[in-house]
């Protein structure tokens, strides 16, 4: 694995994470004075998404043969994550 993701890393690896889900789901049937019931529905959706790019900034630790096992690679990030909800009733 690591052999394939150090080109990805040195051309830059694209991150692009997408993710929705229902966080709160339920419902009520309040009796009321007039005698119909009232039905109440609550659904809590959640949207995670985060998109960014990883780079790795001294590739020749990697490209050359002589590098030590004491290399510390550092890796540029730039990420940014996004969250919304919506609460529908």
């Amino acid at each position: 694995m690591l052999p394939t993701l150090v080109p990805e890393l040195i051309a830059g690896k694209p991150i692009d994470f997408f993710q929705a889900f229902v966080s709160a789901d339920s419902g009520w049937l309040i009796p009321t004075p007039v005698g119909l019931p009232l039905a109440v529905n609550f659904t809590l959706t959640t949207v995670m998404a985060t998109k960014g790019m990883l780079k790795l900034e001294d590739p020749h630790l990697f490209l050359s043969p002589s590098s030590s096992l004491t290399m510390k690679p550092k890796i540029i990030t730039d990420i940014k994550p996004r969250y919304a909800r919506k609460i529908l009733f």
